[in-house]
């Protein structure tokens, strides 16, 4: 404890800090002299004043908890600051806690420290450390692209380098830049591609993405190569549609109004590409060879299309299926020689038990209630035949460690899971239903397990932010 003085006489100032972390931090405060009086407290972080705290929470007993004489004054007070990162602090730089009448710590307020990440799964942790991330910006102009990427090297970094894997195996020129939020180097380069040289790489689309030069088929090496933006030759050639582009408003409705026709066509290509990879790896064929896939949130097609515009053929059944009705209109209207197409009811699927290959859910798990996700699990077990592949995305790690300051963050980190954030995306009235959601990869493997057998988890594959988790039903 301590005591101060003040230009009017000595005036003895106390407090105390009580608890610290990404939640809360408390303590206590009073002048001694005058328990009436709230003296104010500061957060100083790099010699700035961040916050200021007038404490009003009574805590009557505070007094005698101290050996202070009785006082006919106002009782004295705590002070609180709730979730410190989403008012100003920063992580992972000391902060203090002082008077604000004379700068005078309070006891424990000195050189605090809020960690960015306090709990991460050491699984996800490894692969975040070990993982290059791969973040591509494209822009279409008239006759060319503008693509601009920062790579994310591992930990211990090493060499890394960008191309784009067509005829001429051109190399994006990278250039250093400062660590990324996770704390890993960062490179930086961009490139302007003629229309010409889209047109020229072999198959339907131009990869862009990382040159490994790691030897053998690792998993390391396997996650790197799927984290590539694959350009579809349509996007300069609607000759190659295999179907009418959605309204903008269809796409809104599916990528936010941000999204528009290109970045449909792009993202859809490029999740393709990757569940085709991943379907290689752990079905052993192309998606086109197996039986039945079904699309679960197939929105407007995006993903479901290139099934055939890839060039791949289209698997014996395709099933596309989503809660929302306007979309699934548009798809029934102007994809029906692609699959078939159904409304989803909230209680589970209308098919028939072990009769799916391979489902996939882009961006579904993200958007759903606790509840809700342990009911779909369960009914995707039991849609899935033995040995059959299920890909979902999830917010993890790599999303919510990049935003700490956000309020869902240490809920997220110190529950596993989070789903209190409403989305509107497709109508106020689903919103208790829609949500946004987060998970820690501990939590997955907790809980998803419970329904199916976890195969693998690919940190930031899916639009280079969402978590790809392979999942399995056993064949016992």
């Amino acid at each position: 404890m301590m005591s101060t003085h003040h230009a009017g006489g000595k005036r003895s100032l106390r407090g105390h800090v009580d608890r610290v972390d990404k939640f809360l931090i408390a303590g206590w405060a009073l002048c001694e002299d005058e328990p009436a009086e709230r003296p104010e407290i500061q957060f100083v972080q790099a010699g700035e004043v961040v916050i200021t705290l007038r404490p009003c929470f009574p805590h009557p007993q505070l007094r005698t908890a101290l050996n202070l004489p009785a006082s006919p004054a106002a009782p004295t007070y705590h002070w609180r600051l709730w979730m410190p990162l989403a008012n100003g602090l920063k992580p992972d730089v000391p902060f203090s806690i002082v008077f604000r009448e004379n700068g005078a710590l309070l006891t424990l307020g000195e050189n605090r420290r809020l960690a960015a990440m306090q709990s991460i799964d050491p699984a996800a942790r490894a692969d975040l450390d070990e993982a290059v991330l791969f973040t591509p910006t494209i822009t279409r102009l008239e006759d060319a692209l503008d693509v601009s990427v920062v790579v994310e090297k591992p930990t211990p970094p090493g060499d890394v380098a960008v191309k784009l894997f067509d005829r001429s195996e051109t190399r994006i020129p990278l250039r250093p830049g400062s660590p990324s939020v996770l704390g890993k180097e960062a490179s930086y380069g961009s490139l302007r591609i003629p229309r010409s040289q889209v047109m020229a790489a072999s198959g339907t689309s131009l990869r862009i993405g990382v040159d490994s030069s790691e030897p053998g088929d690792s998993r390391s090496q396997f996650h790197s190569s799927l984290r590539s933006l694959w350009i579809p030759k349509a996007v300069f050639d609607a000759s190659r549609l295999s179907a009418p582009l959605p309204d903008i408003a269809n796409i809104h409705r599916v990528s936010g109004p941000t999204s528009d026709a290109f970045q449909y066509l792009v993202f859809g290509a490029t999740t393709f590409h990757q569940l085709d990879l991943i379907a290689r790896r752990h079905a052993g064929r192309p998606i086109a060879d197996l039986g039945t896939v079904l699309d679960w949130g197939v929105g407007c097609g995006r993903v479901l299309r290139q099934i055939r515009e890839s060039g791949e053929g289209r698997a014996k059944m395709t099933i596309g299926l989503d809660i929302d009705e306007v979309n699934i209109r548009w798809c029934a209207q102007n994809l029906a020689t692609h699959g078939d197409f159904g409304v989803l009811s909230l209680d589970g699927f209308d098919l028939e038990e072990r009769s799916v290959d391979f489902l996939y859910g882009i961006s579904v798990m993200t958007h759903l209630t606790e509840y809700h996700q342990l009911m779909w699990l369960d009914r995707i077990r039991r849609i899935l035949k033995p040995g059959g592949l299920a890909v979902l995305t999830v917010h993890g790690e790599g999303v919510y460690y990049r935003q700490p300051q956000a309020l869902f963050a240490p809920f997220v980190e110190r529950f596993g899971f989070f789903d209190s954030i409403a989305d509107n995306a497709i109508g106020e009235d689903r919103s208790t239903y829609y949500r946004a959601t987060y998970h820690s990869r501990s939590y997955i493997r907790q809980t998803w397990a419970k329904y199916l057998e976890i195969v693998d988890v690919i940190v930031m594959g899916q639009h280079f932010s969402q978590d790809y988790v392979v999942l399995r039903r056993p064949t016992g």
